[in-house]
């Protein structure tokens, strides 16, 4: 099992992304970073003017000019900062461009409170106005939050703190994806294998058990050498969330989040209680799979164990691609083009690397 995480200039260009369709390079995004500073002048310029449709139409037409090509900026400093986050120079982009949305928050901070200071007939009538016919879920959300929105002053405070709220966030993100290294783990012959963030899954889905056990084990040992880091963000971004919940008058942070989508919460207690309504099903489960595992007991590093024989088949890179571009298939030939177009143009970054961001999405 050969689960070697490289440097990223190890591995060939093919496998990597291509950021160049969004810039062409580090100096052309800092270029294009100056041009976001004529857009938040433009909507900041609406202050005191949002009185009725056209105005506020021609508002949200300028906020969505601004956001686009603020998710230009975000996205590409983001994905350059995921393919190796001890990079300086992505670092430094990432916190650029954050504060830059800082900036812009708090700018448009008066926006909302300006606009929900209306009678709420008029917001009414706003929702159903044709001029405002493409922004009608915008307002009918930012009524249905009337109640928990600030006044200008306070909105701009709260916009202000944004990246002291992110702190905990980066700070975590750091320590996991930069900082954090693991021991090497043994299987049942004594051959070391290589443990990562990437490599812990595959691991724990080995047939050796005593591989499994100590990849688990060394896995966590690290995460619990680090512990009251973790705890320390974890609890920072707890206050966050429970400071703006309060100023905002709800009844708790989860209250925030669940009103926010729009969600009651029932379905956030429903969920859990069903999930313990049938356990039972799970416990017979564990019951099973220890059975033909044949272990008199069921470790967490047994869950991913696979339950046959089966040979372990590799899949290369260039044969799953076509695999997935035969699963597609009965979506249409349209979707298949863009998927190949995907692939083509390097829109995927294949494999792990030291210092890269863990997670499914690259």
């Amino acid at each position: 099992m050969d689960l070697e995480v490289k440097e990223r200039v190890e591995i060939e260009d093919e496998y990597k992304w291509d950021l160049s369709s969004m810039y062409e390079s580090d100096e052309a995004w800092k270029e294009d970073l100056n041009n976001i500073n004529p857009l938040i002048e433009k909507v900041a310029s609406f202050k005191g003017k949002l009185v009725d449709a056209r105005s506020i139409r021609d508002f949200f037409d300028s906020q969505n000019e601004m956001d686009r090509k603020m998710d230009n900026l975000v996205t590409y400093a983001s994905m350059r900062r995921s393919m190796d986050t001890r990079e300086e120079a992505a670092q430094a982009m990432q916190s650029v461009i954050y504060a830059k949305y800082v900036e812009l928050s708090t700018a448009i901070s008066f926006a909302e409170p300006e606009i929900l200071a209306l009678p709420d007939e008029t917001l009414k009538a706003l929702i159903e106005d044709p001029i405002l016919k493409d922004f009608s879920y915008i307002l009918t959300k930012l009524l249905r939050q009337k109640s928990h929105t600030l006044s200008e002053t306070e909105e701009k405070l709260l916009a202000t703190f944004g990246e002291t709220f992110a702190v905990p966030r980066e700070a975590s993100s750091n320590l996991m994806n930069a900082d954090m290294t693991f021991e090497n783990c043994v299987d049942s012959e004594g051959n070391e294998q290589e443990l990562s963030n990437a490599a812990y899954i595959p691991l724990q889905m080995a047939s050796d058990r005593v591989l499994r056990k100590n990849s688990f084990e060394k896995f966590y040992k690290t995460y619990k050498n680090h512990i009251n880091t973790l705890a320390a963000t974890y609890t920072g971004a707890l206050k966050a969330d429970v400071a703006e919940a309060k100023v905002r008058h709800y009844s708790s942070a989860r209250n925030m989040y669940t009103s926010y989508e729009n969600v009651p919460e029932f379905v956030y207690d429903n969920l859990i209680e069903s999930v313990r309504e049938h356990m039972a099903i799970m416990y017979k489960y564990v019951d099973f799979r220890k059975n033909v595992l044949e272990v008199s007991e069921l470790h967490y590093y047994d869950l991913y164990a696979p339950l046959s024989e089966a040979p372990e088949i590799p899949y290369p890179f260039e044969e799953c691609k076509k695999l997935v571009l035969r699963a597609t298939a009965p979506l249409g030939s349209k979707y298949t083009d863009i998927v190949k177009s995907g692939f083509e143009n390097r829109w995927i970054d294949v494999y792990p690397n030291k210092g890269k961001r863990s997670g499914a999405f690259s």
